[in-house]
């Protein structure tokens, strides 16, 4: 017979024993449920990665490009050492800037030996003149004399002649005086070849003076003109544009051909990036992209002008970036031109500098979280 105690102290001991017994099952069935939602919110996240990840490769493409554009090589016609150098890299420039000055050493003095030869055949042509001049005035003033002399003896014949037709002299001295007066005749006529053949010396080295100095006179006034590039060159700018590729500094050495600088001109320049085939088969003409470039805080916003069907070198700055594809010749290249910037940012544009192109390719119910996220409407 059991006998219950009461006074309201409690349950009864009955009940307090038998309540553990059915509290026992709940937790191990809640640390279930709570192993599967975890297992299931696993699975759901990592799947939501999987359709993220596919999604962001199917709306975004992205490549690497470099910015091109027509340059102007500055280059010495004969090898030549840096003296100063007065251009900035990465500096605009005017055509007719001087660039840089270079001087050669061996050229000079060639120069200055051709132009002393030059200048000693002159005053030799001019010595030859003078010594002519004085010959034919002494053979002038011979002849001279020996046409003195022959007036004499034809007097002194003549009288003699008179005399000997008088019969007053005999025909000796007729003879005689007839004698002196030949000689003296011969010796006039003599004189008289001479002079004009001195003469006719002077002349010629007149004339030859005349013509030679002329034309030495128009060779020294090339090589004054030309003593810039002979001795020493000024490199000057041929066109407007942007100094870039400075490789020499003043005392360096170049040889005849190798570019000191070259001229780039930003009006001109444009983005080449490089896409692979398959990813150039959504692009289009006209589809803009975002460009980021050296020296531009913000990418660029720039449309698609022209996509050429195969690459047609190899870029070198590119090297790393298709080290690993054995492929590369089937890259196309995408052209984006940059000459409808602002003066202000053509005047940042690099030549040869890196540049990163990307696509956003985005469904319609994606565009408003996109515009939200970036505050901005997608690039296409």
């Amino acid at each position: 017979m059991r006998f219950r105690r009461s006074g309201g102290r409690g349950p009864d001991l009955s009940e307090q024993r038998a309540a553990p017994a059915a509290t026992g099952l709940r937790p191990a069935a809640s640390r279930r449920r709570r192993a599967v939602a975890r297992r299931i919110l696993a699975l759901l996240l990592v799947a939501l990665l999987v359709a993220l990840f596919l999604f962001v490769e199917q709306s975004w493409l992205r490549a690497e490009g470099l910015v091109r554009g027509p340059t102007v090589l500055v280059e010495p016609v004969n090898k030549a050492r840096i003296v100063e150098i007065y251009a900035t890299c990465n500096r605009a420039v005017k055509a007719g800037d001087a660039l840089v000055k270079l001087e050669n050493e061996t050229k000079g003095v060639a120069f200055d030996d051709t132009v002393r030869q030059l200048q000693s055949r002159k005053i030799e042509l001019g010595g030859n003149v003078k010594v002519a001049a004085e010959e034919a005035a002494q053979a002038r003033a011979t002849h001279n004399g020996m046409l003195a002399v022959l007036a004499e003896k034809a007097t002194v014949f003549n009288i003699h002649d008179r005399l000997f037709k008088e019969g007053v002299i005999p025909r000796t001295e007729w003879d005689l005086a007839r004698i002196a007066y030949k000689e003296a005749e011969a010796n006039a006529l003599t004189a008289e070849a001479g002079w004009r053949t001195k003469q006719a010396s002077y002349d010629r080295a007149e004339k030859q003076l005349l013509s030679d100095a002329k034309a030495i006179d128009t060779q020294l006034d090339v090589m004054r003109r030309s003593e810039e590039i002979q001795k020493v060159q000024i490199l000057r700018a041929p066109k407007d544009g942007i100094v870039t590729q400075c490789n020499y500094l003043p005392g360096a050495v170049v040889d005849a051909g190798i570019s000191v600088f070259v001229i780039f001109d930003p009006r001109e320049s444009f983005v080449e990036a490089y896409f692979e085939p398959a990813a150039v088969e959504r692009l289009k003409v006209g589809a803009k992209a975002e460009v980021r470039m050296s020296g531009f805080a913000k990418p660029l916003v720039l449309p698609i002008t022209s996509i050429d069907p195969v690459i047609t070198r190899r870029p070198e700055e590119l090297t790393r970036y298709f080290w690993q594809r054995e492929q590369w010749t089937q890259y196309q290249p995408v052209r984006f031109d940059l000459k409808d910037l602002p003066p202000a940012e053509l005047a940042r544009v690099q030549y040869g500098a890196h540049a990163a192109v990307g696509f956003v390719f985005l469904p319609g119910w994606a565009e408003p979280f996109y515009r939200q996220a970036f505050g901005k409407p997608s690039v296409n």
